[in-house]
């Protein structure tokens, strides 16, 4: 059986793992930290050295410890600090954990495409659905490549009642024309909105709130840079869950999990 190896976290705590616990979740660069191929440097008593914050550094230790001990399937959310979020995500993309992944952690759309991700790319490797991604704000034409013709009007009406009370100018200045939208079933109000929920709203929840972020991947103060009428909140107070059951057996081709594996208790410096 392979060693545990101490995990120096930027010089603020030591945690004890056994290696296997960084390849429950196939293979990224994390995963190499206890072979030969690891190429981080070590501190001075021996330690593997990672230049992160434990804010930011132990949910990832937690959420592989979820992963590990879950069912097969089971969607898994990370559990970090809001205000941490988003070096969170940053420090995956630097570890090169796969988009599929990230979704499995309850990463948004939104957010990957904040990373650099393409619409293709999320849809064709993590998984989102193409109303994810309008949702999640991809322009028109992105979306169009994803479609065949005659889909984006059963698009658009599937997300019509998730949009709100944005306005035409804003659904236009992403591409899509009135009569795309129309056929769609959106219609013109005289103050120039599209008919959704009344405006403000979506169903009972903010839309670009924390407790959606997973969908949207925006956050408050990213909202609030918006025009009011881009950020609908919702009607009832439940929002319409679009994720599918994530196949864990297609985050990759290394993708097993070890039960069995347990890892050290946590020793503070």
């Amino acid at each position: 059986m392979a060693q545990p190896v101490k995990i120096n976290i930027g010089g603020e705590k030591l945690v004890t793992v056994y290696p296997d616990l960084l390849r429950v979740a196939g293979v990224s660069k994390l995963s190499t930290i206890g072979s030969d191929s690891w190429e981080s440097p070590l501190d001075s008593d021996g330690n593997v050295f990672v230049d992160y914050s434990p804010g930011v550094f132990m949910p990832l230790i937690e959420w592989l410890r979820e992963v590990r001990d879950a069912e097969p399937g089971q969607q898994v959310l990370v559990q970090v600090e809001d205000r941490r979020r988003s070096a969170w995500i940053r420090m995956m993309g630097a570890f090169a954990f796969p988009p599929q992944l990230l979704r499995l952690a309850g990463i948004g759309a939104g957010e990957l495409a904040a990373m650099g991700f393409s619409a293709s790319h999320l849809h064709s490797a993590a998984g989102f659905s193409v109303e994810e991604l309008v949702l999640a704000g991809f322009q028109a034409a992105a979306v169009r490549d994803l479609l065949k013709d005659g889909e984006l009007t059963s698009v658009l009406s599937n997300v019509r009642p998730s949009v709100g009370s944005w306005t035409l100018a804003e659904l236009e200045s992403r591409g899509f024309t009135e009569s795309e939208l129309t056929a769609a079933g959106f219609i013109r109000e005289e103050s120039g909105s599209l008919f959704g929920a009344p405006s403000g709203s979506l169903f009972g929840a903010p839309l670009f709130g924390s407790a959606n972020r997973g969908l949207f991947g925006l956050d408050d103060a990213t909202s609030s840079t918006l025009p009011a009428a881009t950020a609908p909140q919702s009607r009832s107070g439940t929002f319409p869950r679009l994720l599918e059951p994530f196949n864990k057996a297609g985050l990759t081709d290394d993708s097993s999990v070890h039960p069995a594996t347990a890892p050290t208790d946590d020793n503070e410096l």
